[in-house]
């Protein structure tokens, strides 16, 4: 796990009226499996209220914990393998939209074009086949 750091805290009481802004201590680097169970626990309960969500959490901030939730621990995202299909919607959407991810969002993730890209740079014989 990283090294803690001490950022300067400030959400919302559980009333909704603004506390004094505090100091409290965030870790920066790994998660660790229990804090991704936090992480899981508090979304059930708080849904995509980060600032709630971190408060439970407790060793990480609200955008730390919306990025580990979004990129990682959500069980709807599936990080198996991309079907041909998924790769040349991906590769066709780039060649409409450039590389405006915002755009391609809701379809496609730029790590995965720079994947293929890759791929197809090295043996673009190979990837123009499958693609």
């Amino acid at each position: 796990m990283g090294q803690p750091t001490t950022y300067l805290f400030s959400g919302l009481n559980e009333d909704g009226s603004s506390p004094a802004i505090s100091s409290h201590v965030f870790n920066t680097g790994a998660w660790s499996p229990t804090e991704d169970e936090r992480l899981s626990a508090a979304v059930v309960k708080h849904g995509t209220r980060w600032t709630s969500v971190a408060a439970d959490v407790s060793t990480h901030n609200g955008e730390q914990c919306a990025k580990r939730w979004n990129d990682h621990v959500n069980s709807v995202l599936d990080h198996g393998p991309w079907s041909v299909e998924e790769d040349k919607t991906m590769l066709d959407l780039v060649a409409i939209h450039g590389h405006n991810w915002k755009l391609m969002a809701e379809t496609c993730h730029k790590s995965r074009f720079a994947l293929v890209h890759q791929e197809q740079t090295r043996t673009p014989c190979a990837a123009s086949e499958t693609v």
